[in-house]
């Protein structure tokens, strides 16, 4: 990865790293499907899902970004009342408020759920209130302005 001013700007080798580490620090929990969030978490998504050998990717799509006050797919509430026994591991590309998280707890998913994402703000909370895993970490209480650019973005 390179830092450009207030950019960070991750190469497909550190997005491999992320997923790679991803996986690996799931252990022996193995996703029955893999739920990326559109659009960031497609590529980690099927990433991961080469990584640990899984063919079943659902997406979904959360959006809160823009002030809104967030859409969640209608798959995720269908999921969440469904799926009680089976194992989801939920991608995205970053956690940066916890927003998209916070607003998918409120459908109360099983435990059988995991959260992932390539990079995880440290200065968000949230992750504290789920199982997650993270490829990296930034801290953006200390570089409020940091913006990441991911390989798919350029």
């Amino acid at each position: 990865m390179r830092t450009e001013g207030n950019k960070i700007f991750y190469s497909w080798e550190d997005i491999q790293h992320a997923c790679e580490r991803i996986a690996e620090d799931l252990g022996d929990w193995r996703p029955d499907f893999i739920m990326p969030i559109t659009r960031g978490g497609l590529i980690p998504g099927v990433m991961l899902s080469h990584i640990m050998g899984i063919k079943q990717v659902s997406p979904i799509t959360i959006q809160t970004r823009d002030g809104s006050e967030g859409h969640v797919d209608p798959f995720w509430e269908i999921a969440c009342a469904t799926l009680r026994d089976t194992k989801v591991l939920v991608v995205d590309d970053i956690v940066d408020t916890g927003k998209t998280i916070e607003l998918m707890l409120n459908y109360n998913p099983s435990d059988n759920i995991r959260f992932s994402a390539v990079t995880l703000n440290l200065d968000c909370d949230v992750a504290d209130k789920v199982n997650f895993l993270t490829g990296y970490h930034i801290d953006k209480g200390s570089q409020p302005d940091l913006w990441i650019v991911y390989p798919w973005e350029n």
